[in-house]
């Protein structure tokens, strides 16, 4: 009998080294934070964050009249109004800490502008030299200084902040589109933006200067508009269903490709913001019939964000840190800026680590006080631990225990270095019986990550003899 468990063993460890690495993502908490208001306000929404943290949005100063903010280092900032405007918002914000939204004129007609936290520039509208009174909209930046907005309700077009103005003061412009109704709400660092066609209810995306429509849920179902777009021309937004009374959120990783994300057990659901990793962010209905924030990823699916308390919240975007914002209704009925920080787990599977790589069974002796056990963790294209992982913070089984030692050593022979850690076996926690044994640790970058490999134990050997 003990010949065929070993043998069994054998069997199943080779099965497993068969397969390729994968590392699967998951949510391991959030913590929420209420971002306040401006003096004399009550209401705020966070429209946008970037990847050093800076927040961007508006607040009310008084009931009703909003100005752009941007929280930093020293709290919510009020970037002001246009001169002799009353109000403004901030929808955008670069890496490199430009501002874009919108604001008043002296006149009372609202004009995109660029913000960099002391001076705020009026981008005009078209024509502005013989239409000072149209309406204009800057709804995303580059940090190369390209401002993407919205025109008249009519079109869309893309500003260049840095090039000589055809119309001074105002930037030069790009129309985006073919005809009339081409919203365009999202760009990425190419210059790539997505929007919403009325002509043709469909979603577009804008690049190398034609629009392309994106495919449908629903072939029989109109009215899809696309929200976000990452660097790799990953496009989120939401799509009609075929009852058209109802819309999902979905994602586009190709204009030919769709996937619905389904909702939080509501109706409705839409996708606002996705970032590199594509991890999705936006907003659905709930079984109670509230709406709350959620993010999505191919490996949690649709996580809810939770709230301030209220009832109801909203995702706008996130950043390469996971870092989410947008806004929530709190316990008194007001509506403010909202901060979600999640704390993100990776989950390798068994070839992530490897326990006593010298052994085939992987037997350890769990009534030893004195024996030890080698855990590698090994590399991949995915993950290398000598860059990656924060080694102090490594432990091992049940009870965690840290290692005695450490050292470098190619072990699967990739050319990317392993870390082999070495444990005390009863301090690890393994106890009779047990078939696996985690690994648990931290990035350099916060992430939490656990790794799993095969054990054989003593107990177990002795009930096999029996």
């Amino acid at each position: 009998m003990k010949k065929v468990i070993n043998l069994l063993l054998l069997f199943v460890f080779f099965v497993i080294t068969s397969f390729n690495t994968h590392a699967g993502v998951f949510v391991r908490s959030v913590s929420i934070v209420d971002l306040g208001v401006l003096p004399g306000g009550n209401n705020s929404f966070a429209s946008d964050i970037n990847d050093g943290g800076y927040i961007v949005g508006r607040s009310e100063v008084e009931p009703g009249v909003y100005h752009a903010f941007r929280i930093g280092g020293l709290g919510m900032h009020d970037l002001g109004t246009l001169p002799g405007g009353s109000s403004s918002a901030a929808t955008a914000v670069a890496n490199n800490g430009l501002i874009v939204g919108y604001a008043t004129t002296s006149s009372g007609v609202t004009h995109a502008v660029s913000m960099d936290g002391t001076s705020i520039r009026d981008l005009g509208a078209f024509p502005p030299e013989h239409e000072s009174g149209s309406f204009s909209q800057a709804t995303a930046v580059t940090k190369e200084g390209l401002v993407l907005g919205i025109v008249n309700m009519d079109y869309s077009v893309i500003w260049d902040l840095n090039a000589t103005p055809v119309y001074p003061p105002y930037p030069p412009f790009t129309r985006i589109g073919d005809g009339f109704a081409d919203y365009a709400y999202d760009m990425n660092v190419f210059g790539h933006a997505v929007g919403h066609s009325t002509f043709e209810d469909l979603g577009f995306i804008w690049r190398d200067d034609y629009l392309f429509y994106l495919v449908k849920l629903s072939p029989t179902a109109p009215d899809d508009t696309a929200f976000g777009i990452n660097a790799q021309d990953v496009i989120v937004g939401r799509s009609q269903m075929p009852s058209l009374t109802e819309h999902h959120a979905v994602i586009w990783f190709n204009r030919t490709v769709i996937q619905d994300l389904g909702t939080l057990g509501g109706l409705n659901s839409t996708a606002t913001d996705i970032n590199q990793r594509d991890m999705v962010v936006g907003h659905s209905e709930t079984a109670s019939g509230n709406t709350e924030a959620f993010i999505w990823h191919k490996d949690f699916g649709m996580y809810a964000l939770g709230t301030l308390d209220g009832n109801n919240s909203w995702a706008t975007a996130i950043n390469e840190r996971g870092q989410v914002v947008g806004s929530s209704t709190t316990a008194s009925g007001a509506t403010h800026a909202t901060l979600w920080n999640i704390s993100f787990g990776f989950t390798f599977d068994m070839l992530s680590m490897d326990i006593l790589p010298e052994s085939v069974t992987n037997f350890v002796d769990v009534f030893d006080e004195g024996a030890e056990a080698t855990v590698v963790l090994l590399s991949s294209p995915e993950f290398k631990p000598i860059e990656e992982v924060d080694t102090d913070s490594v432990t091992f089984g049940a009870k965690r225990a840290s290692p005695k030692t450490f050292y470098l050593k190619d072990y699967n022979q990739d050319g990317i270095g392993d870390i082999a850690y070495i444990f005390n076996i009863v301090q690890s926690g393994i106890a009779c019986g047990d078939l696996k044994a985690i690994l648990y640790g931290k990035t350099r970058k916060g992430s939490y990550f656990e790794a799993v490999d095969v054990v054989q134990t003593e107990c177990s050997l002795q009930q096999e003899q029996k």
